[in-house]
């Protein structure tokens, strides 16, 4: 028997034609975060590298079972790319749309618990993937990525022993207020509850924010102090919902 699903309603499952507008979301949209400032202090000079980043980051989670991957979708803005500080470069391979055509304009991906009996369910993944070339991730700072990378890990594994995970969710600057990051990180949430497993997520300032109002609990913070490149450091919530 198989277990119900949460209403998709006005999201939709990823799909490899999606990844070229996925980058673009994504890239807008996690600029205004804290740990891009952290990862990422060269974004103005290597923009490219950032779009392909994020590009080849859901390009991996959309071809894993393991991983839920779903799009909010609105109609086209064509002023979007003057309400994003994220440098977006233009000829990047993604087609322009028309005025008031359906895009893709908000982005989530949970990986889903161990043992979870729904491995694969969510898979949209038949081809064909865009091409993307090998990334110089000359946009990043390493140290800053591991240091980052191993203190969430760390928090991860004390906190969120057996839980599913919110990995991400962002929504283009553009498409704000229009209830887009809320209903994605929602339709999460009622899998969880279907499930009976407990969720976690590592959130900077506005997802925290936004989570805190949905009813997940802050468990405990990461902070991370700052150096000469990014004097301000970076901190993260460690939050939890659990649908018991």
């Amino acid at each position: 028997m198989s277990l119900p699903v949460p209403a998709f309603n006005a999201l939709r499952i990823a799909s490899p034609r999606d990844i070229l507008r996925i980058g673009i979301v994504a890239a807008s949209g996690f600029r205004y975060s804290p740990v891009f400032d952290w990862e990422r202090p060269d974004h103005e000079k290597y923009p490219e590298d950032t779009l392909l980043s994020y590009r080849q980051e859901f390009a991996s989670v959309i071809k894993s079972p393991e991983h839920v991957v779903l799009v909010a979708v609105d109609k086209y803005d064509p002023d979007e790319g003057k309400k994003s500080i994220a440098i977006i470069p233009p000829n990047n391979g993604a087609e322009i749309p028309a005025k008031g055509d359906e895009v893709v304009v908000g982005v989530a991906c949970w990986k889903l618990e161990p043992g979870s009996k729904r491995v694969g369910e969510f898979q949209n993944d038949t081809g064909p993937y865009p091409p993307l070339p090998p990334n110089l991730d000359r946009d990043k700072n390493r140290a800053h990525c591991i240091l980052f990378g191993d203190s969430a890990e760390a928090a991860e594994k004390k906190y969120f022993h057996g839980y599913s995970s919110m990995e991400m969710v962002v929504v283009h600057p553009a498409y704000w207020g229009r209830a887009h990051g809320g209903n994605l990180v929602k339709w999460g949430m009622e899998l969880a509850r279907i499930d009976k497993v407990k969720q976690g997520v590592i959130a900077a300032k506005m997802g925290r924010d936004l989570y805190s109002n949905l009813g997940w609990k802050e468990k405990a913070e990461v902070n991370l102090e700052g150096d000469e490149i990014v004097p301000q450091g970076v901190s993260v919530s460690v939050m939890e919902y659990d649908p018991n």
